[in-house]
């Protein structure tokens, strides 16, 4: 018994050892994000007057740099594709814990279905998996059930997640691109692409939504 308990120590002490190694890891995830608003987010680093909260229509449609034009006042768009107010509130949530407080919060809402509750939301995990070197992504990760109160204290490959093990630079898609201002409208900055746009100035239907 005691033969095995000692095996036992050495197994848990190597394992402990080896799981550290993956530190520098969660350490470089963060830097190879070509989207590095939630850091800037959690950082301090964005205090302005104006927040643009929202999904694609918010990131898209408006652009922050252009309401400091009109208003004289800082904007930076927060919205994210495809994400629903239980994100936009992780969002609002992490604003106001790290940085000052904005005089407006503008939330860009898609239809009105968006508010209903029992409509199907989607919180975007894949921006938080990136940053779990920082405490408040760890926390948020354990209370949406992703990861364990108790093992995300003790090892660091628990924190991980599969996309972390990708050590690619993320590139933008030929359409995309992301402001100084934070807004993301889609942008034809590949020049061998013959693009055509038309715009609908009629008035809107359940077709052409």
């Amino acid at each position: 018994m005691k033969r095995f308990i000692v095996k036992l120590a050495i197994f848990c002490l190597i394992f402990f050892v080896f799981d550290k190694l993956f530190i520098p890891l969660k350490n470089k995830s963060p830097i190879l994000e070509i989207d590095n608003r939630l850091e800037l987010l959690i950082n301090g680093k964005i205090n302005k007057d104006i927040i643009i909260i929202g999904s694609s229509r918010g990131g898209r449609d408006v652009i922050a740099s252009q309401i400091e034009k009109e208003t004289g006042q800082t904007a930076y768009n927060l919205s994210y594709d495809a994400s629903a107010l239980v994100f936009h509130e992780f969002i609002l949530r992490t604003l106001v814990k790290f940085n000052k407080a904005p005089k407006t919060i503008l939330l860009v809402i898609d239809d009105d279905s968006e508010l209903l509750l029992d409509k199907p939301t989607k919180f975007r995990l894949d921006r938080l998996f990136p940053l779990v070197k920082y405490s408040h992504v760890q926390d948020e990760l354990i209370v949406k059930g992703e990861k364990n109160k108790y093992l995300s204290s003790f090892f660091v490959l628990h924190q991980l997640h599969r996309s972390n093990f990708n050590l690619r630079k993320r590139m933008f898609s030929p359409v995309d691109t992301i402001m100084a201002c934070g807004s993301m409208p889609l942008w034809p900055h590949n020049e061998r692409r013959a693009w055509q746009f038309k715009y609908n100035n009629g008035p809107r239907s359940e077709n052409n939504k």
